[in-house]
């Protein structure tokens, strides 16, 4: 976990609308992002042939789109994740879920589509080999020292969820953004 976290890690730079205050807010904004029917069938297809579920292949195109707007090779997302691996907790009522930050490559770099969706499929893969470690654990290691300003680890969390919610009534995918609070 600490491995795919090391290094100095990337704080996105999107430009704001108002300079960054000193201490960082929860002042924002949820912005729910569709995706059209012909994206989605053409996501898909890249998804299949990539054998990724679609939830990864979005969420290499969000990170695309993040890269594009900051100019970043590469970004940290933080996903939530169900956190029913374990056996004793899979029969218990509760909601059980991690955040787990995932490091994918972004729109400045030079990798084909395909391959930033192996990539993003292989991030999250390894991250959730690591879903049992509290998000609070991994901030307390990686990144010690933090600026106030801003969150720590990442800075916009990818929540994926099929249009329609629990019906599956349609497949196009739904991208939330959302300002993190800081843990």
């Amino acid at each position: 976990w600490c491995d795919a976290l090391s290094g100095e890690l990337p704080v996105l730079e999107l430009q704001t609308d108002y300079p960054r205050p000193a201490v960082f807010t929860s002042n924002g904004a949820n912005v729910p992002v569709s995706v059209d029917a012909s994206t989605t069938t053409a996501l898909a297809n890249v998804c299949r042939e990539c054998s990724v579920t679609m939830m990864r292949g979005v969420l290499a195109m969000w990170a695309v789109l993040l890269g594009k707007h900051s100019g970043q090779e590469e970004v940290v997302v933080g996903v939530p994740y169900a956190n029913r691996d374990h056996p004793a907790v899979q029969e218990v009522v509760g909601y059980f879920v991690n955040t787990l930050a995932v490091r994918v490559g972004g729109g400045a770099s030079s990798l084909c589509y395909r391959e930033l969706v192996m990539q993003a499929n292989e991030s999250v893969s390894k991250a959730v080999m690591h879903a049992v470690v509290p998000f609070v654990r991994v901030v307390e290691e990686v990144l010690p020292e933090r600026d106030a300003s801003r969150t720590p680890v990442f800075q916009t969390m990818f929540v994926y969820e099929e249009a329609g919610g629990w019906g599956g009534l349609s497949t196009l995918p739904r991208v939330r953004y959302a300002p993190v609070r800081p843990h």
